[in-house]
């Protein structure tokens, strides 16, 4: 990425991304910037190897009104919605609340949409035909975009760029919620022309009717002054023709799907099929993006607890009935720390070439981080050949220390099998293990966060592991082997001072 690499800025209501003449260029939606562009919800553009995801987000409580009058005299179309699974057939007839839109009251003009159709022919079919013959072609392009994966945001703008195709919206509206119990955001607003609608303003009674009795409507609406009298109110409207939908996610209606136009460009019967369809099909496709979202998230997180955790840990942290998250705080536990060292490991890596370090110690960390989650210990870090690991977090097990010196044994065995089958100089290793209460948890900056354990007991663990152990040993603390509760062979080592600390500890040796 360059110093200065991109622009962007507001101009006249719009979102602009101009290049600032990098050296590898701005890329919006894949193809390189050659000069200034609208930017758009669901948009993204790529900086160096930094990805930018442009989304729209307003609190639905700034766009919806009560400064609304549902006009009744013009004709209003109310269709039930069944369930998003099952997207209405073309025959279906739509089921009328109020006078249909007059017959005489269409658009004017060609009829862009009846223009494509394929038959170039002598118009032999009647209008019912030619109507399901358009909606079965509007219903094939709307599944084939929808149904291939898109991440959420790009997906929301792209159902708002079907409305403009399928309907002769001069504004759109989608409007969602994350969950049942929380309150409706708008996730994209745009006019045909792209820029954002200034000051929109939606009935939120009509919202409201849509969402709770999921149902379609086709109707005009007004904007009043409520400053005005009623008959100077009436006179001030801004009469709008609308069309809005629910959208579904399996039983709950998530959001709507709204576009509207002003009363000169009204909406016909055929433009709510047609747009019913949309916001059914919409919903799928949004509920399919919320859970490829869900499963991306999950498999990131998995990624990352299993740098630290056993399968089983991993597994009770994303699927416990508690919230995992929760087990990541900093807060204080009765631990049981192992440090374990490679022994002389400087001298021996004086020969090697890197890669050969490093594909050493990968195979000793990976052995060794076996026998660690093996015990449902925590693997804190590597710190160059050594290994930090804890037992007793994030999750509290009451034999942590049985289970620490169970895994040192193991790991033990681990390297001799290791020194066995490699003809290179054999490695060893000596180990340390100390209990008592630590302070576990994410910590670190805003920035960047690591479960780690800090504390007195990783201290003293460390200074035994540097300064008693010899190799092929493995020394415990007094607080360790009174905290064991299975059958253990020790040898007592006696008490030793140990460097930065005042008072003597009491350490043994575990035989086996």
């Amino acid at each position: 990425m360059s110093r200065q690499h991109a622009r962007v800025h507001l101009a006249g209501g719009r979102c602009v991304l101009v290049d600032a003449g990098s050296r590898y260029g701005t890329h919006l939606n894949g193809e390189r910037l050659s000069a200034e562009a609208l930017l758009k919800a669901g948009d993204t553009f790529q900086c160096g190897k930094a990805t930018i995801n442009v989304e729209q987000q307003v609190d639905a409580a700034e766009i919806l009104s009560e400064e609304h009058q549902l006009l009744e005299d013009s004709g209003t179309i109310v269709r039930r919605i069944d369930s998003a699974a099952n997207p209405p057939s073309p025959a279906a007839e739509p089921r009328v609340a109020a006078t249909a839109w007059p017959a005489l009251d269409r658009r004017k003009g060609g009829d862009r949409r009846k223009l494509s159709l394929p038959w170039t022919g002598r118009e032999r079919r009647s209008g019912h035909d030619r109507r399901h013959a358009r909606l079965l072609r509007l219903l094939s392009e709307i599944s084939n975009t929808l149904v291939t994966g898109q991440p959420l945001p790009q997906m929301l703008t792209r159902v708002i760029d079907l409305v403009f195709d399928v309907v002769p919206a001069e504004r759109a509206f989608l409007l969602l919620r994350d969950a049942t119990d929380q309150a409706l955001s708008a996730r994209v607003l745009r006019n045909r022309d792209g820029s954002a609608p200034p000051e929109p303003r939606l009935s939120r009674t009509v919202v409201n009717h849509v969402m709770r009795e999921r149902v379609a409507m086709l109707a005009a609406d007004a904007l009043c002054d409520p400053r005005l009298d009623a008959a100077g109110s009436i006179q001030a409207m801004n009469v709008r023709s609308f069309v809005c939908a629910p959208l579904w996610d399996r039983s709950e209606v998530i959001g709507v799907l709204y576009a509207d136009n002003p009363r000169s460009k009204k909406f016909v019967a055929d433009d709510l099929d047609v747009f019913t369809a949309l916001a059914n099909y919409a919903a799928v496709a949004i509920a399919q993006a919320h859970t490829a979202d869900q499963l991306l998230q999950e498999t990131k997180r998995r990624e990352r607890l299993q740098r630290y955790h056993s399968p089983g840990v991993v597994n009770r942290i994303l699927h416990g009935g508690t919230n995992g998250d929760a087990s990541f705080l900093a807060q204080e536990r009765d631990v049981t720390v192992m440090f374990c060292d490679l022994v002389a490991f400087t001298a021996l890596c004086e020969g090697m070439e890197p890669y050969e370090v490093a594909q050493l110690l990968n195979g000793f960390f990976t052995r060794m981080a076996d026998e660690i989650f093996e015990k449902e210990g925590t693997l804190d870090k590597f710190i160059g050949d050594a290994i930090l690991a804890v037992f007793g977090a994030p999750f509290p097990q009451p034999d942590h220390a049985d289970r620490a010196v169970q895994t040192a044994l193991a790991m033990r065995r681990a390297l001799a099998d290791m020194n066995a089958t490699q003809t290179a100089r054999p490695l060893r290793m000596r180990i340390a293990i100390n209990s008592g209460r630590a302070l576990t948890g994410d910590i670190g900056s805003p920035r960047r966060r690591e479960f780690t354990v800090l504390g007195d007991v990783v201290n003293t663990a460390s200074r035994i592991e540097s300064s008693v152990a010899a190799p092929d040993q493995i020394v415990i603390s007094r607080a360790t082997k009174d905290k064991l509760t299975g059958p253990v062979t020790t040898n007592a080592l006696g008490s030793v001072t140990l460097r930065g600390r005042q008072g003597e500890v009491e350490l043994f040796e575990v035989i086996g």
